[in-house]
């Protein structure tokens, strides 16, 4: 995607994830990430809103 970026710069100069996925591809992977992380993020949340508050739980 971005062909003027050095990942390994100054110890060398090439480029060699260059064109190992295309733009599309790496968009839509993007995309998928995010999806799965806001799910993950709303599940959490909704997981926390069903348990009790720790302090009206019983201590055995």
């Amino acid at each position: 995607m971005h062909a003027d970026l050095t990942p390994l710069a100054p110890w060398s100069e090439a480029n060699g994830w260059l064109g190992v996925v295309s733009g599309e591809t790496l968009t839509v992977g993007c995309l998928l990430s995010g999806l799965l992380g806001l799910l993950t993020w709303l599940v959490l949340a909704w997981r926390r809103g069903q348990r009790p508050p720790v302090s009206s739980r019983s201590v055995e």
